[in-house]
């Protein structure tokens, strides 16, 4: 199965939408298109799958369309407060036990990592748990490679950051997790196929 991955941000712009929150998901988000094939054997299979909403998030990361006159596009609603609800799951909500069931701190080794790129403070906050977890301060750099230098590609991102990753990983567990509208949190653990 081939699934694509692709972010048109580029048509969300808006030039009367100068509040805030447009500016900076205008600066943070950026065109991307990646794709990648699902096939019944390969060098990595799926352990785990799922996705969960992040509780009290239901406002802060939406994209609407427009629904007002004066607006051209849809329009993407980004609230500072997306990375502070997004700690608070995961070192104290249900995010803790979905890292949890994913890894046990005490066993060695950790698994790679290939994280969406959210944004700064996204990783940022994610970051912080994972890395009082055990995991290296290195183990997010290609997240934080491709934030800085394509921006938040949205659905392609992750897409883009496992293509960075895959051939340089020497784990044999990998831990991949997008982040999204709603706040949806989407992750996988996968184990190399030997």
């Amino acid at each position: 199965m081939l699934v694509v991955g692709v972010e048109v941000t580029s048509s969300h712009y808006d030039i009367n939408s100068t509040d805030n929150s447009s500016l900076v998901a205008h600066a943070l988000f950026a065109d991307g298109a990646a794709a990648v094939v699902l096939a019944p054997e390969g060098k990595w299979k799926y352990e785990k799958t799922g996705m969960s909403v992040i509780p009290n998030s239901k406002g802060l990361l939406t994209l609407n369309p427009p629904f007002a006159k004066e607006h051209t596009s849809y329009r993407m609603y980004l609230d500072k407060n997306v990375s502070n609800e997004m700690g608070i799951y995961f070192s104290e909500g249900k995010g803790k036990d979905l890292l949890d069931s994913l890894h046990s701190s005490n066993k060695k080794p950790f698994p790679a990592l290939c994280i969406h790129p959210g944004g700064p403070k996204i990783l940022q906050a994610f970051g912080n748990e994972i890395y009082s977890r055990g995991w290296s301060k290195n183990s997010m750099q290609n997240s934080y490679d491709l934030i800085e230098n394509y921006g938040n590609l949205g659905a392609a991102a992750i897409l883009f950051v496992l293509a960075k990753s895959i051939n340089q990983i020497e784990e044999d567990e990998m831990i991949t997790m997008a982040f999204g509208p709603g706040v949806t949190v989407e992750w996988a653990k996968l184990s190399k196929v030997h």
